[in-house]
């Protein structure tokens, strides 16, 4: 996920659990993040924000955040849900086109926050009942069917006589007719759920990260099983996917060493075959002094996956004789069920968010470019910027001079271009 700080502009890939909070990173350069140091441009940023992306096929398709847009095959339309104004949406899981649930809370800080989900109906958006719940987020949600669906996240807790609360990982479980709660046997406090892929009625996949050690856990129907990850305690798994109880994959990055200014990095992807990880070659899209690292990855078939990354080069000399680093540029691998292959087409010269892709070979991605959101979509063998319903921009009465409102994206080609 992205993060912005003021004075030139940090970058980060952050784990899952950092997702959680709205500080951006701004320390130095680590595995698994980006980092440019270049100045701000002169560019006020949209009030529309896009936190993920969920497609079932060609023609059904979902981006939610401040918004709710939906693909119907030919264009992205607004479908706005009800607690729009006063919600923060963090997920959606596609189903169908008359099937799709979106997650997160209402409520805003400082007040307590209440866990929302709601379902779209091929019409309309609904708001769900919940079991009650101590004040609670949602952070991702997903669907093996339309009467299997899962939402995790985290209840907030105050212990008597204390002034902050303790999370308490949050499962809820939807079994066609109402949500309800589901008891974790290894569930203790100050852990929250940040990740859920259910695979089928008895196949679900749960996944935590406190600072940067994961913790897997899969669900097959009678009992729990922890998966240790695949990388070292260091790596942070940054993204997972599955198909199945058997097929899943876990994407981040490792840190090769440094100089005065940065870390090198490398990208990472392991696969799980039901017995155990194995870390698959990935490449790497430039060379000379190049550090990469993958977001996020989405598995559509034991065959077909795709992941998304980014690249910067580092240590450039400048017109100064100092050491620079590059802006990050993003990169598309995909998975034929033997190698990874970077993928061509044109991106954005920012930043990358969430990844989605579907059994008939259609796949989206969301991120932002300078200050603007941005959709791309794989169509005719390449990547491309997506057109979308027009955003949200603030007033131009507080604009200092010099500086414009957007759109400003420009479009670059892709590594294996």
């Amino acid at each position: 996920m992205l993060g912005l700080a003021a004075g030139g502009t940090t970058l980060a890939l952050h784990p899952f659990g950092l997702l959680r909070g709205s500080q951006a990173y701004t320390g130095p350069f680590e595995p698994g993040g980006m980092v440019f140091s270049g100045g701000n441009p002169s560019v006020v940023s949209p009030t529309t924000s896009l936190q993920a992306v969920s497609a079932d096929s060609r023609r059904d398709a979902w981006i939610v955040g401040s918004v709710a847009w939906h693909w119907d095959g030919n264009t992205w339309r607004s479908a706005t849900p009800p607690t729009i104004r006063n919600a923060e949406l963090q997920a959606v899981a596609a189903v169908a086109p008359d099937d799709a649930w979106a997650a997160g809370w209402r409520g805003r800080d400082p007040a307590p926050n209440h866990a929302l989900i709601e379902h779209w109906n091929g019409a309309r958006w609904s708001i769900t009942q919940l079991p009650r719940l101590h004040p609670s987020h949602l952070y991702d949600v997903s669907a093996a069917g339309p009467h299997s669906a899962w939402a995790v996240g985290a209840t907030f807790r105050r212990k008597p006589g204390k002034k902050h609360s303790v999370a308490w990982p949050l499962l809820l479980r939807w079994d066609g007719a109402s949500w309800r709660k589901q008891r974790l046997p290894w569930a203790y406090s100050s852990l929250a759920l940040d990740k859920v892929v259910a695979t089928g009625p008895a196949s679900v996949w749960v996944i935590s990260t406190e600072g940067r050690k994961s913790r897997i856990e899969h669900w097959n129907g009678s009992r729990w099983r922890l998966v240790h990850a695949p990388f070292g305690s260091n790596d942070a798994l940054v993204g997972f996917s599955a198909t199945a109880w058997n097929d899943a994959w876990a994407v981040g990055s490792y840190g090769l060493g440094g100089n005065n200014i940065a870390k090198y990095s490398h990208a990472l992807a392991a696969h799980w075959n039901g017995r155990r990880w194995q870390i698959t070659p990935v490449p790497n899209p430039r060379v000379d002094n190049n550090s990469a690292a993958l977001v996020d990855v989405s598995a559509a078939r034991p065959d077909d996956a795709w992941a998304i990354g980014e690249s910067q080069q580092l240590n450039l000399r400048g017109s100064n004789g100092a050491d620079g680093i590059s802006a990050p540029v993003p990169y598309f691998l995909r998975w034929d069920g033997q190698n990874w292959r970077v993928m061509a087409g044109a991106t954005p010269v920012m930043g990358v968010g969430s990844l989605a892709a579907t059994k008939d070979g259609s796949a989206w991605a969301i991120g932002a470019c300078v200050f603007d959101n941005v959709v791309m979509r794989w169509t005719k063998g390449a990547w491309a910027v997506a057109s979308h319903p027009p955003e949200h921009w603030p007033s131009n009465r507080s604009l200092p001079p010099g500086s414009r409102r957007g759109p400003s994206c420009t479009s670059i080609p892709a590594a294996g271009s």
